[in-house]
């Protein structure tokens, strides 16, 4: 049964550093790593030596840049490449913990509590993530290829250029999260939250992957007679019309087939609307051109309630939707 909404506030009981160095058969990555993080998950909560102790790793994990005489330089950032693979890490506490570009792949992060960990450019390739909770976390461009995310607390994350391949994302909280360019090739998602408090998003098979990884163009047959100033009106519609959905339309180019305008938008983002309630938003596109006088002399926001309700618009066609 799908729950009518997502459950932020399940905290199974943290485990101790003994636990997490226990014999653990899949474990095939650097023991030395793994006794310095469970070190830092030892102490305790919300304590000064829990905040001393993530900064002494996080200088451990940080490798200097040297020059040619061996001294440090500035430059971009280098990371020791901590490697935890096979861990398991379930139910541990550990906010703010920096694993950029660890080597993570088959860990088991079940229930884990890590808000705010820093993850971008690490690798979880098949790694277990199930109701693990990583709000305000950043995976840009990490790789979670095969990772089993069920129910898995994604909030405010940073998934910028993540790659989610062949992972499991069925009832993962994607509610404002950062998403430009990340991959969804071959995802399994059945429904997502994009709210904590509303029921989720339904998804047919391959459905979120069309949503958002493929680009979206629209194309609107404005009719002839469209003026300069009636295209003028058009940022501010695309604007408005986001307000009103979450969606991201941006007004792509417009052209002049033989005395006819044509309209191009792109959507960027569908902010997690299904397949239908995106066809409407189009439908809202299409109104809203039709009632052009509206939005170019009434030049408000609240004007666009009166837009939505614009029928008998007819749709060019749709590439790559």
């Amino acid at each position: 049964m799908v729950p009518d909404h997502f459950d932020e506030h399940c905290n199974p009981a943290p485990r101790d550093a003994d636990e997490l160095l226990s014999a653990n058969e899949g474990f095939s990555g650097s023991a030395e790593h793994l006794e310095r993080f469970a070190a830092v998950a030892a102490t305790p909560l919300r304590h000064p030596s829990r905040s001393e102790a993530l900064h002494a790793w996080k200088d451990f994990n940080r490798v200097d840049t040297l020059d040619d005489q061996g001294l440090p330089i500035k430059a971009s950032p280098r990371f020791r490449g901590v490697d935890l693979r096979g861990a398991d890490l379930r139910n541990v506490y550990l906010g703010y913990v920096d694993l950029r570009g660890a080597r993570l792949d088959e860990c088991d992060l079940r229930g884990a509590r890590m808000k705010g960990a820093k993850f971008a450019g690490a690798v979880l390739r098949g790694a277990r993530l199930d109701d693990a909770y990583f709000a305000f976390a950043d995976f840009a461009h990490a790789d979670l290829g095969l990772a089993s995310c069920a129910g898995t607390n994604f909030r405010e994350a940073k998934l910028i250029g993540a790659d989610f391949t062949l992972a499991e994302l069925s009832g993962a909280l994607l509610a404002d999260t950062q998403r430009r360019d990340w991959v969804l090739r071959g995802t399994s998602c059945a429904y997502a939250y994009w709210d904590p408090d509303a029921p989720p998003t339904a998804y047919g098979p391959g459905e979120l992957e069309r949503l958002f990884s493929e680009e979206h163009i629209i194309t609107l047959d404005a009719g002839a007679g469209v003026s300069p100033r009636d295209l003028s009106s058009l940022p501010m519609l695309v604007q408005a019309l986001k307000m009103h959905s979450g969606a991201t339309i941006r007004l792509q180019n417009v052209e002049d087939n033989n005395g006819r305008s044509r309209v191009r938008f792109k959507v960027e983002d569908a902010a997690g609307l299904a397949r239908d309630a995106l066809d409407s938003l189009v439908g809202q596109l299409h109104a809203a051109l039709r009632e052009k006088e509206t939005v170019i002399f009434q030049n408000e926001i609240h004007t666009v309630g009166q837009l939505i309700q614009g029928e008998n618009i007819n749709i060019v066609g749709r590439e790559g939707g």
